[in-house]
């Protein structure tokens, strides 16, 4: 049975007593390492294997030369390039957040509810800059890409020509909607909430679009009926 070794008080690199890294492919052999140690193994291994010059940084997420590395406030080279840093932010952000909601008790669960409800009926244009920010995501356009159609379409409906409205609610008939195809999911233009549902009703076939526009005209005045006055 294979011996299992005891952490030295020291490191086996630096000599300095810190917070302990176990290589676990050197533990037959009592290789111990502390963090910064190990990190610098890690980044030199990058570098070697990128073949990229020792004064740069790799980030150890992605392994690239982050075009503008971060300054940091202790001197020490960041672990993480700009863009792996944010994301590793949200990540830690939405495990921390899971894990206090999963213990929350249920006063807690209303205060905070309470709390969000009050935050968003005082802060309405902020509540509607995020939910258009997700729109624009989930469709996967750009805010610049929106401009560009909103121009074209000179703020007026694709189908319809009625004058877009930018935000208000579902109630509104003109409120904007980004139309998209629901099979590949790209966008097809800027529509008002009514043509946008009313091509939803026909399942966006174009067929049965183009028979409902013949029954209209060759029905034309027949079927009409008016309403008697009270």
């Amino acid at each position: 049975m294979n011996q299992v070794l005891q952490a030295p008080p020291v490191c086996a690199v630096c000599g300095a007593e810190k917070s302990w890294y176990v290589d676990k492919r050197r533990l037959q052999g009592g290789y111990w390492m502390c963090t910064p140690c190990k990190r610098k193994k890690d980044l030199a291994r990058q570098r070697e294997r990128n073949n990229v010059q020792p004064d740069l940084v790799l980030c150890i997420d992605c392994g690239e030369v982050p075009p503008r590395p971060r300054q940091s406030a202790t001197g020490v080279a960041p672990s993480r390039c700009q863009s792996c840093h944010e994301s590793h932010l949200r990540k830690v952000d939405r495990e921390l957040k899971a894990v206090v909601r999963a213990n929350e008790t249920l006063e807690q669960k209303s205060d905070r509810s309470a709390y969000m409800k009050e935050w968003r009926e005082g802060n309405q244009d902020k509540v509607e800059g995020m939910r258009w920010r997700a729109r624009l995501k989930k469709y996967g356009i750009t805010e610049e890409d929106f401009k560009g159609m909103w121009e074209e379409q000179q703020g007026c409906c694709k189908i319809c020509r009625t004058e877009l409205l930018l935000g208000g609610t579902q109630s509104d008939s003109n409120q904007c909607v980004i139309d998209h195809h629901h099979e590949t999911g790209q966008v097809r233009g800027l529509l008002c909430r009514t043509c946008n549902l009313g091509i939803g009703y026909f399942n966006d076939n174009a067929d049965m679009l183009r028979a409902a526009a013949e029954f209209l005209e060759n029905a034309g005045d027949l079927g009409r009926v008016t309403r008697r006055a009270a």
